[in-house]
C-alpha cells in the first residue's frame, strides 16, 4: 500500500523545532483548467508556511502519474545542495537550507473508497507531527476523482480556487463550486494572472462584473490580487525566482511580488478561523 511506504518518510523529518497545534489543517489550491496556478501555489504556500513562518507542513503530491511539484522538488534540492551558499542573500538567513525542508509525499489513487480510506489514514496520521499538510490533486474533476471524495468527506478545510479571466477558467471555478455546496466544504476564489490593464482601477474595476457572479453565488472572494508575472514560472536555478519547495525567497517576494505574503495571510487567517470552529 502507498499509505505504510510514504508514512517512513514522515519519521525521518525534523520537526521539534516548533510547537504543536491541536489540529492539522489542510487545504489545496484546485482549478481544473491548466495553467490556473494550482501547483505553483500550494508549493509557495506550503514554504510561506515552512520557511517563512515556522510551522510544520507537509506536501501530498497527487498529480500523477507526472508528479510535477515532486519533479520541482527534486530540481530545487539540487539546487540548494550544491548551490545554496549563492542563494542566501534572496532566502533569507533565517532559513537553514540543509534543515528545513519538508516533505513530498507522492502517491498515485483514482478517487477509489479504499483509496479514500488510505488518504484518512495518512491524514490522520500527520495530525500530531505537522501543523498543515497542503495536497495537489490532479487536474481533472471527474466523479470518481480524489478531490470530490476529498470534498464528500470533508477531509480539506478549505479550498482555494485560483481564477484570471478566461471562460473556461470561470466556469470550471462555479462548476467546482456547485459541487462544493452539498457538502459545505469551504472554498474561496483569488483573482491570479492579473494583467497590468486589469490592475488598472482610476477609471474602474475590470475585473469587477466577473467578481459579482461568485458573489450572486455566496462564493467569497479574497481581497488580495496576484499579478501576471513570468518569474512564477522560474525555479530557483534562475535569480529572480519565486517559487521553490526548498527556501522561501523572502528578498525576491518584497521586491516582485509582495502580494503574496499579503494573500498567504488572508487564507491562513481562514484557516485558523475554521479549525477555532471545530
Amino acid at each position: 500500500m502507498w499509505f505504510a511506504k510514504y508514512t517512513l518518510s514522515i519519521v525521518k523529518s525534523d520537526l521539534d523545532l516548533f510547537p504543536k497545534l491541536h489540529f492539522v489543517k489542510t487545504l489545496t489550491f484546485f482549478n481544473e483548467k491548466g495553467g490556473s496556478g494550482k501547483t505553483t501555489f500550494c508549493l509557495m504556500m506550503a514554504s510561506w508556511l515552512r520557511y517563512r513562518c515556522g510551522y510544520r507542513v507537509a506536501v501530498i503530491d497527487l498529480d500523477g502519474p507526472m508528479h510535477g511539484l515532486n519533479e520541482m522538488r527534486a530540481i530545487d534540492l539540487d539546487v540548494m545542495r550544491n548551490e545554496g551558499r549563492y542563494l542566501l542573500p534572496f532566502i533569507g538567513k533565517d532559513c537553514d537550507p540543509q534543515r528545513d525542508w519538508y516533505p513530498v509525499i507522492t502517491a498515485d489513487i483514482d478517487g477509489g473508497e479504499e483509496d479514500q480510506k488510505l488518504m484518512d489514514s495518512l491524514i490522520r496520521s500527520l495530525k500530531d507531527d505537522y501543523d498543515y499538510v497542503v495536497i495537489d490533486f490532479g487536474g481533472s474533476f471527474g466523479k470518481g476523482d480524489a478531490v470530490v471524495r476529498f470534498i464528500s468527506s470533508r477531509l480539506l478545510d478549505l479550498m482555494v480556487v485560483p481564477i484570471y479571466t478566461d471562460e473556461i477558467v470561470l466556469l470550471s471555478a462555479l462548476e467546482l463550486s456547485y459541487r462544493c455546496s452539498p457538502s459545505g466544504q469551504p472554498r474561496v476564489v483569488f483573482w491570479n494572472r492579473v494583467t497590468r490593464s486589469e490592475r488598472d482601477t482610476s477609471s474602474q474595476d475590470r475585473l469587477a462584473p466577473f467578481s459579482r457572479l461568485f458573489a450572486d453565488e455566496g462564493i467569497p472572494i479574497l481581497k488580495t490580487r496576484i499579478p501576471d508575472m513570468v518569474m512564477f514560472r522560474r525555479d530557483c536555478r534562475t535569480w529572480r525566482f519565486l517559487r521553490s519547495t526548498a527556501c522561501w525567497p523572502q528578498a525576491n517576494v518584497s521586491q516582485l511580488c509582495p502580494e503574496l505574503e499579503t494573500l498567504f495571510t488572508e487564507i491562513k487567517t481562514l484557516l485558523d478561523k475554521g479549525q477555532d470552529n471545530r
